[in-house]
């Protein structure tokens, strides 16, 4: 009985809340890196899921699914959209890269305005810091940013080989 009196656990719920709503924006704003990098090399999105698995909301071209912690963003590979190997690996590189430039944000605003590392924005930092490392531990797994990064390098390294010896 003297736990839930505790002021304790209720620090430890609303911690793991906010880091689950943290990491739920993360993932959030790493897909729209994404989107934002198919807009500017001239693709088309054609649809956004923030979350895997059944959709609890969806509206136009996105859906939030309850697998919070995964995300896709598809877009539009037809001929008329084809994209060179180069615009898809900066397409594989803009999600990291958008959340890194948010969190370097992050990091400055809490050490402008001293807020606390047990916040939402404490947790979205260091999100930001653990998704390198991520990549690193999964080493180019089938159907991670890294793999298709990987392979778009590839793909882009033998056509220019194929260039200079044609």
């Amino acid at each position: 009985m003297a736990l839930f009196l505790d002021g304790d656990i209720m620090f430890y719920v609303v911690l793991l809340g906010i880091s689950l709503f943290a990491l739920y924006c993360y993932v959030c704003s790493h897909e729209m890196g994404h989107a934002l990098a198919v807009w500017f090399c001239g693709g088309k999105v054609d649809r956004i899921e923030f979350g895997r698995g059944r959709p609890l909301l969806s509206f136009g071209k996105f859906s939030f699914g309850v697998q919070f912690w995964d995300g896709v963003c598809h877009w539009d590979d037809t001929p008329h959209h084809q994209l060179t190997n180069g615009e898809r690996l900066f397409i594989c590189l803009a999600g990291m890269g958008f959340n890194f430039v948010i969190g370097i944000c992050t990091f400055l605003m809490m050490w402008h305005y001293h807020v606390g590392y047990f916040t939402f924005w404490g947790m979205y930092g260091t999100l930001t810091i653990i998704n390198p490392i991520n990549t690193l531990i999964h080493k180019g797994k089938e159907g991670t940013d890294a793999y298709q990064a990987k392979d778009y390098w590839v793909r882009m390294k033998e056509s220019k080989n194929s260039q200079i010896a044609g």
